[in-house]
């Protein structure tokens, strides 16, 4: 009786939410506004905080009431900080930099590329001692740099058993030299020894306590680990062996929703009685204190993992229907935008999709393309390495109905076992960030990571390199039939350029483009779409617009700034146009698809109901 006792005990205890007060970090006390897309946050010695503001181009060191920045010109994006004594590490890009706390580079760590000691878009940074660990995101492992000797070790490789890793976002080390992974594509989190060999993992893909949904921000504070559960928006706290302590946050559901609310928020930093927390989406960094005697800290909401409304960074349009993922649920929607019923809006007729990793499941779908004629889908899932094709039910002379089976599998692509029999022509399994219906029913595959482009055909029966020489980072890729030519928009050179498909030897040509904020500039630009005369529309997620050119790079005009209401983008991504010259703006920060006229006339809105009343309101 006595154990049966103190098992339930322990049990209260850990889940925290009627245990007895004890001081605890996670009431909120303020923010930092003015920050754009903030990532990476540390404290140094003295109790200043620095942040990560990439699209500032530097480091921002908040303290006693006044900001420095410090520019970091080595690296063209920056992810994540660490302060190591009178030393700051900035990780981006293809390497991490060790500056002085004015700015002066000391020296570069790594080089783009997988052998060991190069990385590809390192996150979360830790420096213990002489050693510098890095989550290698990229390359899905965990590297370890000796500061003294350039020793290198590193550990991991993609998959979700022992000793692999989905996208390793941040990674924290405790007073006795053990080192824990955000396995962030496997919502869980693996720790290791002092020389990375695996002690054990918890987690899995879910919103109840213990589990998690792209866990990304880690820190090591008084014997405790704190871990950013992002997409379920709040911060769980574990000994070092994963037990339980407790957690906070509560899901920011308003526009712009702030005192302690959370709306995905990413990295982590914790000193003495003060927590830093950044959210990029929302713009800011938030602060938490220690509880005092008598309060209580806020507990989170309890959501199923059916996440409408959350789309993801693309969206396709085709005769009469449009499609989005939402990465976060998972699964994929269909809306009808045929019909005859007033005021206009897509009406949503079909969901599909659940999270796993068996046929007909997702893991994080990234983009999908609809093909109208044939009745067909395709889903891209980058986490999964799968592409897969689905047949449409779906007859617009019948009454609009929502319908859970409209959509069917056929067939699905495993690019890891086409890789296995060298049967795709790449140096790796592709991941398909991007897709395009191209040519003659064909399909563009975009891999962001191996900075090529493929063409699959449209039944999933062969696989071939088009283009293994683009940009440093490209995301988004658009046919026109035209100019028989691929478009493609690179978010790290800020440039647009485009691959003729009618050459003997495809080759990658920058054709415009120049980093900035004026006139026909770019700082961001996340998606492109070309209109049936040639017009080309770049949507800047950094600037809340988009922007029109013609064929040879020629600025026409923009439309968009940033805010929530009708003619207001906040952090948009994909876009579409339809055979009726309607620009489908995924307006990604506003959980919500603007439909416009190409001038940037709004039409209609569809989406989060908080967001789309801000845009109806407006109009």
């Amino acid at each position: 009786m006595l154990a049966l006792v103190l098992i339930a005990l322990g049990a209260w205890l850990q889940e925290g939410e009627d245990a007895p007060s004890v001081p605890r970090l996670g009431m909120p006390s303020g923010e930092i506004g003015g920050t754009t897309s903030v990532t990476g946050l540390a404290f140094d010695d003295r109790g200043g905080l620095w942040v990560c503001d990439p699209e500032r181009g530097g480091m921002v060191l908040h303290a006693a009431g006044s900001t420095q920045m410090v520019e970091v010109r080595a690296l063209a994006r920056i992810s994540d900080v660490a302060i190591r004594g009178e030393s700051i590490f900035v990780s981006g890009s293809d390497a991490v930099v060790e500056l002085s706390l004015s700015g002066v580079e000391l020296r570069r760590i790594g080089a783009w590329g997988r052998a060991p000691g190069e990385l590809r878009e390192p996150g979360g940074i830790a420096v213990a001692g002489d050693l510098l660990y890095i989550a290698d995101t990229g390359n899905d492992r965990v590297q370890r740099f000796s500061l003294a000797d350039g020793a290198v070790r590193t550990c991991g490789e993609r998959g979700r058993s022992e000793g692999q890793f989905l996208r390793p976002s941040d990674i924290a080390v405790d007073d006795v030299g053990c080192v824990y992974v955000s396995d962030s594509g496997n919502h869980r989190v693996v720790k290791l020894d002092r020389d990375l060999k695996f002690l054990k993992a918890w987690g899995d893909f879910g919103p109840h306590p213990g589990f998690f949904a792209e866990p990304d921000g880690l820190a090591w504070h008084a014997g405790e680990l704190y871990v950013v559960d992002a997409d379920n928006h709040r911060v769980q706290v574990f000994d070092a062996e994963g037990g339980r302590r407790h957690e906070w946050g509560l899901h920011a559901l308003l526009p712009r929703e702030g005192d302690g609310k959370l709306h995905y928020p990413r990295k982590i930093a914790v000193r003495a009685e003060t927590t830093a927390l950044s959210e990029p989406y929302e713009d800011r960094v938030q602060i938490f204190r220690r509880t005092e005697p008598g309060e209580e800290v806020p507990q989170p909401q309890r959501f199923e993992r059916v996440v409408s409304a959350h789309f993801g960074g693309h969206v396709s349009v085709a005769g009469d229907l449009a499609a989005l993922c939402e990465p976060t649920a998972p699964s994929f929607v269909l809306y009808d935008v045929n019909h005859a019923l007033e005021p206009w809006e897509p009406v949503l007729v079909a969901r599909s999709g659940s999270w796993g990793r068996r046929v007909g499941q997702m893991l994080a779908p990234s983009d999908i393309e609809l093909d109208s004629q044939r009745r067909q889908l395709w889903l891209a899932d980058a986490d999964a390495g799968t592409l897969s094709l689905w047949s449409l039910d779906h007859d617009e002379s019948k009454p609009l109905e929502f319908d859970f089976f409209k959509a069917r599998m056929v067939r699905s692509l495993d690019f890891a076992v086409l890789h296995a029999q060298r049967l795709d022509g790449a140096r790796e399994p592709i991941r398909p960030n991007a897709l395009e219906l191209g040519p003659d029913g064909s399909l563009l595959v975009l891999d962001t990571l191996a900075r090529s482009l493929f063409v699959v055909a449209g039944d999933l029966s062969s696989v071939r390199l088009l283009c293994a020489e683009l940009g440093p980072r490209p995301v988004d890729v658009a046919w026109s039939e035209l100019h028989r030519r691929a478009w493609i928009v690179d978010a790290q050179a800020c440039r647009v350029g485009s691959v003729a498909l009618d050459e003997v030897q495809a080759h990658y040509e920058p054709r415009f483009g120049e980093r900035g904020r004026g006139d026909g500039e770019l700082l961001s630009p996340s998606g492109v779409a070309v209109v049936a005369d040639g017009t080309l529309l770049v949507v800047d997620e950094a600037l809340h617009r988009v922007s029109r050119f013609d064929p040879s790079g020629t600025w026409i005009g923009s439309f968009g700034s940033r805010g929530a209401g009708s003619h207001e983008l906040h952090k948009p991504r994909g876009i579409d146009v339809d055979e009726q010259g309607r620009a489908w703006v995924v307006d990604w920060g506003n959980h919500r698809v603007q439909v416009v006229s190409l001038e940037g006339e709004f039409l209609a809105s569809f989406g989060a109901r908080a967001f789309v009343r801000e845009a109806l309101r407006s109009k």
